[in-house]
């Protein structure tokens, strides 16, 4: 009896043996297909790419001034005024130079003093008796003074875009205006009758030739007048031109001026209003040697 109990209860201990672990082995068989998911679904996804960001400008570059870039690229028919407005005299303004030209053959000395220097300009009676240089751009003259050195009274200057021996039909000259009146200061004045009156010539000196200077006009023009065009093709556009020059003028004489002849813009910010440009007009009439 003790043997028949002893025997049935080892057949039982097997059988759980047996059960427990076809437990276990169906347990890791579960682990294994839910691990196995898993990897497949991960191998699945699609693979996600880190996103460049939008290429910006450069530093300290907005999109105003990339759209300013492209737009400054366009050839102009004007020049872009310089700004030569109203200033203190506190400082030498280059005059100094008083090697004035008489006759061309003087002009060797200034120009190896000043490689930059292109003429000397003399309004009669009238502070204006300056040389004339000119540069690369429009701003190196407006604070440096014809030596070249740092002077905020600037100097007297031809538009870069023009021909150095003032051989295009109209050239432009810049200048400041001095409170001291000197430079260009004194163009505000040709408004006035009386000065107009009593202030008709002047001298241009070039390593050219000489020239004589018969004012014929007098304007207050917007900097971005049409009267500061430098580049005419044809006869008929030079003739439109001095129209224009008429039907702005507040002051004018005639001199006979022709779209055969060529011309001279003097130019500096108004006096009562720094939006507008003073400028003076005049005949250049070649002198005899």
């Amino acid at each position: 009896m003790k043997r028949c109990f002893t025997a049935t209860l080892l057949v039982l201990s097997l059988a759980l043996l047996v059960l427990l672990a076809a437990y276990m082995l169906r347990t890791r068989r579960v682990e294994y297909n839910e691990d196995l998911e898993i990897d497949r679904q991960s191998s699945a996804k699609p693979q996600v790419l880190p996103v460049e960001p939008e290429q910006t400008a450069n530093e300290g570059e907005t999109a105003t001034d990339s759209a300013t870039s492209e737009s400054s690229s366009t050839p102009l028919q004007t020049t872009e005024v310089p700004d030569v407005g109203a200033r203190d005299a506190d400082e030498d303004d280059g005059s100094d130079l008083r090697q004035k030209p008489g006759q061309q053959s003087d002009f060797p000395a200034l120009v190896q003093r000043n490689p930059a220097m292109v003429a000397w300009i003399t309004i009669d009676d009238t502070p204006i008796d300056y040389p004339v240089v000119q540069a690369a751009d429009n701003e190196t003259y407006i604070e440096h003074d014809v030596n070249g050195k740092a002077n905020r009274n600037g100097a007297i200057f031809l538009d870069y875009r023009n021909q150095p021996d003032f051989s295009g039909f109209q050239s432009i000259l810049y200048g400041h205006n001095m409170r001291s009146g000197r430079m260009f200061a004194s163009l505000n004045r040709f408004e006035e009758q009386a000065y107009w009156d009593s202030h008709r010539t002047g001298t241009l000196y070039t390593p050219q030739g000489v020239y004589a200077l018969e004012v014929f006009a007098a304007a207050r023009i917007s900097e971005y007048s049409p009267l500061y065009a430098y580049a005419f093709v044809s006869v008929n556009e030079k003739q439109a031109f001095l129209e224009e020059i008429k039907a702005n003028a507040s002051q004018y004489r005639d001199v006979g001026m022709t779209q055969n002849d060529r011309l001279l813009l003097l130019s500096t910010c108004a006096k009562t209003d720094l939006t507008k440009r003073a400028v003076v007009f005049a005949k250049l009439v070649p002198k005899a040697d």
